[in-house]
């Protein structure tokens, strides 16, 4: 990660916004299997997150907390009082799947949906995968009903 920021700022210094924004699309779309989901996406897709450059770019700034990107602490995710779904595309990088352990450990109930051949941008990889899970999270569960 630390590579990634200091290309991405580098970068950005020199006056190439765009391109300090596609490290960030290169490294947070990796796939296990190899290069990104980001150059494999169709020209529409990369345009739209081209048009966002400026708030990936905002990400990377330096934090009040002294980190790069926005700092939840892992305290306050754990602690909710909600049913947690951790929707995981499979192809993510390891350090993504190594988020979602740490808050595995802390909340065993977190139910995770594990998505096949998407990366981190599941959104973008597995569009109609991701919708099913979301709608599927959000469905509150069936009980059974008595009569009598």
């Amino acid at each position: 990660m630390l590579g990634t920021a200091l290309q991405l700022k580098l970068t950005q210094l020199r006056g190439r916004r765009l391109e300090a924004a596609e490290v960030f699309y290169r490294f947070g779309s990796a796939l296990r299997s190899g290069g990104n989901s980001y150059d494999l996406a169709p020209e529409n897709i990369r345009r739209n997150l081209q048009a966002n450059a400026g708030p990936v770019l905002a990400e990377w700034d330096p934090h009040p907390f002294g980190v790069l990107h926005e700092h939840i602490p892992l305290r306050a995710v754990t602690g909710l009082t909600v049913p947690l779904t951790w929707i995981l595309g499979q192809e993510s990088s390891p350090w993504m799947a190594g988020l979602h352990d740490r808050v595995a450990r802390r909340r065993p109930d977190i139910r995770t949906v594990r998505i096949a051949g998407a990366g981190h941008l599941v959104h973008l990889d597995r569009p109609a995968d991701f919708i099913a899970a979301v709608r599927s999270a959000s469905t509150p569960p069936v009980s059974p009903t008595t009569s009598g």
